[in-house]
């Protein structure tokens, strides 16, 4: 047998933080023509200013603007995108719904749930990836997901007829039955 672990460190507690005050003296009233105490230098009147170590542009090396654009003219014509419309994947065959255990139909009493899972169907009508969108606590989603993953669907297709991968969400209804 091994030695049981050492226990967990424990927090060195110092003295507590003293709470910050707020300060209320509100808005200032004026403001000072006085130099602050703080102040290493002469107060500077606002027209006296001037380059700063010699730099009046800001210093650095002159940057080029870059090239404009030019508009394009109202007799050019913009491309345009095209919609299509793609064809769905339909169901063919597989698992039609989870087969519910005794215990989860209880559990589930009169109520009726529905449940969608979102898969992923490829271009052969597999479903290559599953996830539970809208579940339900009382039915496990590894039930759920096994249901999904047997599913064999018709792939969707553009409308020149070549397959391609596509989501879909299946819904599942579970109405209350006689227990």
């Amino acid at each position: 047998p091994s030695p049981p672990p050492p226990p967990p460190p424990t927090k060195k507690q110092g003295a507590p933080r003293p709470a910050a005050t707020t300060h209320t003296d509100g808005p200032p009233k004026h403001i000072p023509d006085a130099r602050p105490e703080e102040a290493d230098g002469e107060l500077v009147v606002a027209e006296d200013t001037g380059p700063i170590d010699g730099f009046t542009d800001g210093g650095g090396p002159a940057v080029e603007e870059p090239p404009s654009v030019p508009p394009a003219s109202p007799d050019e014509e913009l491309p345009r995108s095209r919609r299509l419309t793609v064809k769905k994947p339909v169901f063919r065959s597989g698992c039609t719904s989870p087969e519910l255990p005794r215990e989860v139909r209880k559990a589930l009493g009169a109520a009726t749930v529905r449940v969608d899972v979102e898969l992923v169907v490829d271009e052969h009508g597999d479903v290559v990836d599953a996830k539970v969108r809208a579940g339900h606590p009382a039915i496990p989603d590894a039930l759920l997901l096994a249901c999904a993953r047997d599913q064999r669907f018709e792939p969707a297709a553009l409308p020149s007829g070549i397959a391609i991968p596509s989501p879909y969400v299946r819904r599942y209804l579970f109405r209350p039955h006689r227990l």
